[in-house]
């Protein structure tokens, strides 16, 4: 058998003791030998293989999707060729987007957008229309608060003690700022925004998004997303990413990382000198790899909410609502009861809408998509529409697990410490939204500062 040149012939059959309850093996003759495996091919993953491999380092790059990508989704029509993103479509205007566009060769734009339309608040629950203001608290109020802690825009390393503000229920901090109007701007999937700790908005929704929100925020211009991440995936090339492709188990030594990997083509050992994780650090995302008491102490205290997105054909809504804004009737500040649709935005393509979907803990695909279905209907019902033809999911994507985040009490206590005192430590690094924000300019800056200390660690040996 002819094998490719990273490979070894060695078969990995015979148990090597992790400890006494995880024993490794790995049933294969593909030995793949890398300086740095990523785990993780979303926005934190691809960045960091970009810039490991343009630093001369040799990456494996590793999801359990077919495609690289993350939370972007891209749909193409099958009958116009025409692209609509339904995932990430926007960035904040940063030099560290900008330039990863020009690496990968990706044109761009910056565009300050106003509402195309109309803005429909509708209470999806109880099927009408609402009577709360979208938007009362202008954006220069948020802004005085969020400037305060722009230091989080960089990394989550907080001060010790840690700030009442940042710890504190976000639904405190809009009574002590007066941003009652403001509140049903900020919903993006992140659950109940009133009972969250107020650092995850002073992050996701922070100095860089309100100057985009003043000025221009970056669009591709093909309005084609995915054309970053294919871009990737030619420039890192098919030998060094493996897509489908999920970990059996790891064992982290003290030189090195060995890691088994479920692929399409069996398994494969993939033998590297670092790891860098980027997956949401959830206990049961990480059940394969080979945790200490100390990390299974952390990661354990992450909790995620759900958030879905699709894109829908719905016949016939009054072609001048661009939005449609689900605004409760019967709750503070409007909020939605989850699990429900967040807004409803139109695309450029006649009769195709964005729907998000959000809920307070995972769901099935199946009860999102009803859910989904059940809420538009009562909406068609409302304002019109061609009744006689159906509404159809034409694609659909779980972002879930999503917004990965610690209690008030953790942060106060020491946790993002504690959390970061894990990077380097056995061989293994960290990015991703858990680590910093779910905002992918800010976490490829964020990722570029955790890559040169791991060239480092590299380099030093």
């Amino acid at each position: 058998m002819k094998l490719h040149p990273s490979y070894s012939s060695t078969v990995f059959l015979l148990p090597i003791a992790v400890s006494a309850s995880q024993p490794f093996s790995c049933n294969t003759t593909q030995v793949i030998r890398r300086d740095v495996t990523i785990i993780g091919g979303g926005a934190s993953g691809a960045y960091a293989a970009i810039q490991l491999h343009d630093l001369g380092k040799s990456v494996a790059l590793i999801d359990r999707k077919s495609i690289l990508g993350g939370h972007t989704n891209t749909y193409v029509d099958p009958t116009t060729n025409q692209t609509i993103d339904y995932g990430v479509h926007q960035w904040n205007d940063l030099d560290v987007v900008t330039e990863f566009f020009e690496r990968l060769d990706v044109p761009y734009t910056k565009a300050f957008v106003p509402s195309p339309g109309d803005i429909i608040s509708f209470d999806f629950n109880r099927g009408k229309l609402s009577n709360e203001s979208i938007i009362e608290t202008s954006v220069n109020a948020y802004a005085e608060v969020v400037d305060k802690y722009d230091y989080l825009q960089y990394d989550t390393q907080l001060p010790d003690p840690v700030p009442q503000d940042i710890y504190r229920p976000f639904g405190d901090i809009v009574k002590k700022y007066g941003l009652e109007g403001f509140v049903n701007n900020l919903w993006n999937g992140q659950g109940d925004i009133l009972t969250m700790p107020a650092l995850y908005f002073f992050k996701d929704v922070g100095p860089a998004v309100v100057e985009s929100m003043r000025t221009n925020f970056v669009y591709t211009v093909n309005h084609n997303n995915y054309e970053i991440y294919g871009n990737a995936l030619a420039i890192l090339g098919q030998d060094n990413v493996f897509l489908s492709t999920a970990v059996s188990h790891m064992q982290r030594l003290n030189d090195s990382v060995r890691i088994c990997v479920e692929s399409p083509t069996g398994q494969r050992l993939i033998h590297s000198k670092k790891l860098l994780s980027t997956i949401p650090p959830l206990l049961h995302n990480l059940h394969r790899y080979d945790l200490s008491e100390d990390e299974k102490s952390v990661f354990g205290q992450f909790r995620a909410v759900g958030y879905y997105v699709s894109l829908v054909r719905i016949p016939g809504l009054p072609s001048s609502s661009f939005m449609y804004k689900n605004i409760a009737s019967d709750t503070v500040y409007g909020q939605p009861r989850l699990p429900a649709i967040y807004r409803i935005t139109l695309t450029e393509a006649p009769e195709l809408y964005i729907v998000e979907y959000g809920s307070l803990i995972p769901l099935t695909d199946q009860a999102v998509q009803n859910g989904v279905l059940r809420s538009v209907e009562t909406l068609r019902r409302k304002v019109g529409g061609k009744l006689d033809l159906k509404t159809e999911i034409v694609a659909y994507d779980s972002h879930t697990p999503y917004h990965v985040h610690v209690s008030s009490e953790a942060i106060q206590d020491g946790f993002y410490r504690r959390l970061y005192a894990l990077q380097g430590h056995r061989n293994t690094f960290y990015s991703g939204a858990a680590f910093h924000a779910h905002d992918s300019g800010l976490l490829w800056r964020f990722t570029k500062g955790i890559i040169r200390n791991l060239f480092e660690e590299l380099e030093s040996r």
